[in-house]
This record gives C-alpha cells, sequence and structure tokens, in this order.
C-alpha cells in the first residue's frame, strides 16, 4: 500500500462510474494530521499514511477529494468506512450529524453544514473510525466484542459490522448510534462520525446501496 498504488486504486475504483453505479471503500490503517497549508476551512488536513510516506508523504483529505470524490458523476452511490486515527472528516464532505454523545437520546436527528460550498454530486456516505483529533483502537482479540469473529481488527470496524448485520431495518440514526453505544460499552473512548455530501435524512432505513433521500429541513 504505496501512496502511488493507493491513489491509483482509488482512481480506478471511480473510473467509468455512471449513474445507478454502487461502490464501496474500505480502508484500515494508519491516519495523521498535518497543518493545512491550502484549506481555510480547516487547521488541520487529515491524511493516510501509507507505507512509504516518510520518502513520499502522506495521502490529505484533499487528494481522496480531488481523486476520488469530484470525478463522480450524480446518481452513483458510494459508502466509504475509514478505520484509522484521525478520520473524522476525511473527505472534506460538506454535511456531518453534528453529535458527540454516544447516547442518541442527546441528539437531534439533522445533520448540519460544516463545509461551504459542495463540488460532489454523487450520494456520499463515510463513516470514520473517531473524531478529528482522536485515535481509533485496535482490537487484539475480536471475540472480546461479542461479535462472533476472532482474530484481531478494528473496533469501530467489528461494531459497524455486527450492527449492519443485526438491526437490518434500522435508521440511518439509529443504527450509527447503536454502533457508538456497543463501542462505549466495550470501554472504547473514540466516538465514530457520519459524514455526507448531502444532508441525508437519517431517520430513514439504513442502506449500503439506495440513493439518498435529503432531509429537506438542512439548508
Amino acid at each position: 500500500p504505496t501512496r502511488h498504488n493507493i491513489l491509483r486504486h482509488l482512481a480506478w475504483l471511480v473510473l467509468g462510474a455512471k449513474p445507478g453505479d454502487v461502490l464501496f471503500l474500505f480502508f484500515a490503517g494508519h491516519g495523521t494530521q498535518t497543518k493545512a497549508l491550502h484549506d481555510a476551512a480547516e487547521e488541520f488536513d487529515q491524511c493516510l499514511l501509507p507505507v512509504d510516506y516518510e520518502k513520499n508523504g502522506c495521502i490529505l483529505d484533499n487528494d481522496i477529494h480531488k481523486v476520488l470524490l469530484s470525478r463522480l458523476p450524480a446518481g452513483v452511490r458510494l459508502t466509504a468506512v475509514f478505520d484509522c486515527c484521525h478520520s473524522g472528516t476525511m473527505m472534506d464532505l460538506a454535511f456531518k450529524y453534528a453529535c458527540s454523545a454516544s447516547s442518541a437520546p442527546q441528539c437531534g436527528g439533522h445533520m448540519e453544514r460544516i463545509r461551504e460550498g459542495n463540488d460532489v454530486k454523487a450520494d456520499v456516505l463515510m463513516v470514520s473510525g473517531c473524531e478529528d483529533d482522536q485515535t481509533s483502537a485496535d482490537v487484539h482479540d475480536t471475540a472480546t466484542l461479542g461479535t462472533g469473529s476472532t482474530g484481531a481488527g478494528g473496533a469501530i470496524t467489528q461494531c459497524l459490522t455486527y450492527m449492519i448485520q443485526n438491526r437490518t431495518t434500522a435508521s440511518y440514526r439509529d443504527l450509527f448510534h447503536a454502533t457508538r453505544d456497543m463501542l462505549h460499552r466495550k470501554g472504547y473512548t473514540q466516538i465514530p462520525q457520519l459524514c455526507a455530501s448531502k444532508p441525508l435524512d437519517l431517520q430513514k432505513q439504513f442502506s449500503l446501496m439506495n440513493k439518498f433521500v435529503t432531509d429537506k429541513s438542512v439548508a
């Protein structure tokens, strides 16, 4: 997973994408932050660390946005999961479910705009392992989570996968909070984040494939 190879495969994923296509991106690895030099909207850029980052640099959230998101046409659905540290706004998407609590009753039911402008035409949903200033935990023995799996893995990956498999009729909001709650019960302090290219209606049933139904109450 060198910088060149990761960027090449991101470009491959969206090559020839057309309306009706459903795409999925999963990254499990290392992430960090670096001072934002060309982005007035944030103090730090989030970035992925390829194996050759010391020689060739990291992959900025700006790079992901340019190589991946800006090339997707309207009518495409992309779901991305980043199980890495400092991943809260890894794709620089315009909307976020702005709630840091793990418990659903403490939160509203709407996304908020966190970034002006939006050149992403596709329906893009991103789940991150943690907030921008947090780290994402590894699990040495996933059997301790009670998900039915064994071996090592990422905490958010295990909990999110378990909820998708077992809460098949849950809304986006409820499934997301169930994932957060599970992490919290198991002693993890990381708070996964939910971002989107459009103000997704979080009360609709969770889907990895369906086109977005937008929340008309969000500007």
